[in-house]
């Protein structure tokens, strides 16, 4: 569920802010990458073709549930981190994300698709995830608890994306849309 506008540009605003204290050699999401997981379908399989079945059945499958849901809302207020990242908190306006999050994996369950680790329940959007040691710890950890309460806006997902991310190296993710579905508006 791609983040866009305002809540983005604040959002990777922040990610050029916590570099002082991070350094540039991590995984650092910007506007073409920042999202939130509605759900993980599968961790890793390599290759995904154009006519791959699984592809096909999960478009299907969020076609056919997608329009039962109204767009989400989700307003992202302050950072949380742990040992592997840093985090916009998100917090669902309302009770839609959890019920097309669980809707859209008993579906996957129910048509014997790869169903994926289980329901998500947190809506964060993750800012950098690192890959290896930090330039300041110490600054990077003192601004995130200065950054707890801070209010980046909300954000409304009108529109699903089935994406593969493809590693261009070890600092950027790009995501491939192999499918995009809009929610009902």
């Amino acid at each position: 569920m791609r983040i866009q506008g305002e809540v983005a540009e604040r959002l990777v605003e922040v990610v050029e802010q916590l570099s002082q204290w991070t350094g540039r050699e991590h995984l650092r999401y910007g506007l073409s990458n920042l999202h939130t997981t509605l759900g993980t379908i599968e961790f890793y399989r390599q290759p995904i073709v154009a006519d791959d079945e699984y592809i096909r059945q999960y478009t299907e499958t969020l076609q056919k549930v997608a329009p039962h849901f109204p767009p989400i809302q989700i307003h992202y207020r302050g950072l949380t981190g742990n040992q592997m990242s840093v985090m916009a908190q998100g917090w669902p306006v309302d009770e839609t994300l959890q019920r097309l999050r669980t809707t859209f994996h008993n579906q996957i369950q129910q048509e014997k698709h790869l169903a994926g680790p289980g329901v998500r329940d947190l809506a964060h959007s993750s800012l950098i995830v690192f890959a290896g040691p930090l330039h300041d710890p110490q600054g990077c950890v003192s601004f995130i608890e200065q950054q707890r309460q801070t209010d980046f806006g909300r954000a409304t997902i009108k529109t699903l994306e089935l994406v593969k991310y493809q590693r261009d190296n070890v600092y950027m993710a790009r995501p491939i849309i192999l499918a995009s579905v809009p929610l009902h508006s």
